[in-house]
This record gives structure tokens, C-alpha cells and sequence, in this order.
């Protein structure tokens, strides 16, 4: 959480004769990662609600997305459609399987996703 205090280091930033209002929205815009170019979900870097635009950051490249529903700090939301039974990827790495169609700008988390890690039913034994 950001501290309230204004430090000398952050006045400049303060200044609305210092922005127009294209650098300020974009500053103040909601904030998501994605770690790689294959990832089809990015963490969210603070709450948002429904409707929100959000700068996905990806390296030196940004991207805007809107969610469509109302999603906690750290969790993540699709970037693109996943079909039900599409592998969900983040870190450049499957993490799990949609078990129901996603949205882009759906929530993704345990309602919509399933590991495919340390299941017995799906060794091949």
C-alpha cells in the first residue's frame, strides 16, 4: 500500500502544470503484469472493479484491457479468450486448464481454472 506522505523525491509528480492530461490518466490508470509473450492472463497490481481499464505491462510494452468484473489485488483476469479446456498460461507456463469458457477480462482463479499438477487421475500409468 502506498504511504500518504509526500516526499520531496515524489512533489514533482503532484504538479498538474507539470502534466497534461494524457500523462496523468495514464499515470493514475489500474495497473497488470504479464511475464510473457505467451501468457493469456495477467496479475493485477491493485483491486478493480468492473469496467475498469487496465495498462497490462509486458516488458517495455504496455497494452490497455478492460475487466469485466470486480477483481482482487495480485489475482488475475484473461487477456484473451480461453475456451474451456484451453491451458491457462502465465510465466510463459501452463498453470492449469479452463474448465469453462473465460472471457477476456474475466476474473481467472480456482472457480474457472483446475491444476493439471500432482493429479493421480491423469498419470499415465
Amino acid at each position: 500500500m502506498r504511504s500518504r506522505c509526500l516526499s520531496r523525491s515524489m512533489a514533482p509528480q503532484f504538479s498538474a502544470q507539470a502534466k497534461d492530461t494524457n500523462e496523468r490518466e495514464e499515470s493514475e490508470m489500474k495497473k497488470a503484469i504479464a511475464m510473457d509473450s505467451k501468457d493469456n492472463v495477467a496479475t493485477l497490481l491493485t483491486d478493480v472493479d468492473a469496467n475498469d481499464a487496465v495498462q497490462v505491462m509486458l516488458g517495455d510494452k504496455t497494452a490497455e484491457a478492460e475487466v469485466k468484473e470486480r477483481i482482487r489485488f495480485g489475482h488475475k483476469f484473461a487477456v484473451k479468450p480461453i475456451t474451456k479446456g484451453q491451458h491457462v498460461v502465465k510465466y510463459g507456463e501452463v498453470i492449469g486448464q479452463a474448465v469453462r469458457d473465460i472471457g477476456e477480462g474475466q476474473h481467472v482463479h480456482v472457480h474457472n481454472v483446475e491444476s493439471l499438477r500432482g493429479r493421480g487421475d491423469l498419470s499415465n500409468n
